[in-house]
């Protein structure tokens, strides 16, 4: 099973309110999550379509 960086939120809220603090570097080497994933959010461009292909024929 993969981990995202969602993950992690739950994990760091529940030790926080223990009154636990740790780090996130820590955190992404415990559940081998890169930290990149954590920081970076994936966006999608919105999809390019080609005028040609768009209107029929004519």
């Amino acid at each position: 099973m993969r981990r995202t960086a969602n993950d992690l939120e739950h994990p760091s809220q529940g030790l926080l309110a223990d009154g636990i603090t740790v780090p996130l570097t820590k955190l992404c080497a415990w559940f081998g999550v890169p930290r990149r994933t954590v920081y970076y959010k994936p966006t999608k461009a919105a999809p390019k379509v080609d005028r040609r292909f768009a209107e029929p024929k004519p």
